[in-house]
């Protein structure tokens, strides 16, 4: 009987005591004797415990590298929006009238509102929970307002 196998089996698994009886053609006495001996039942805990704070971690380590990335972009689009004013202010005419095309009006329109919908997510990652505390929302949670950018 390879009883490493079926430990593992059920400290690993959601398994009960009787089905893995059943799947190794054991008598469920002998079987839960050596897990009641072994603290089989612990050792699941103690495992579950493990890989929750692993997937905690690893959860965590992906909402900051999100949020990271979210920062960068908006850095970027903040570059070019100052960008685009820059060249706006250079095209001031004596008479203080600004003298562009809509093409370079609505690309500033365009990235100020990029800017902003950053900014919505960002501020979008937490909400309060029914109990006070706060929960992740993941941007593909947050509800659609039906807007393209075509």
């Amino acid at each position: 009987m390879d009883w490493i196998k079926i430990k593992n089996e059920y400290i690993n698994g959601n398994i009960s005591y009787r089905k893995l009886a059943e799947k190794y053609n054991v008598s469920f006495a002998t079987l839960s004797e050596r897990a009641r001996n072994e603290k089989w039942v612990e050792l699941r805990k103690r495992q579950y415990d493990k890989t929750m704070t692993k997937t905690i971690q690893k959860t965590a380590d992906k909402i900051v590298d999100r949020n990271v990335r979210l920062l960068e972009i908006s850095d970027k689009l903040t570059s070019k929006i100052n960008k685009a004013v820059e060249e706006l202010d250079m095209r001031l005419t004596e008479q203080g009238k600004v003298d562009v095309d809509m093409v370079e009006v609505d690309r500033l329109n365009k990235l100020t509102k990029a800017l902003k919908d950053i900014k919505d997510i960002q501020t979008a990652y937490a909400e309060k929970s029914e109990n006070g505390g706060n929960k992740i929302v993941f941007v593909e949670d947050l509800p659609d307002d039906g807007e393209t950018d075509e």
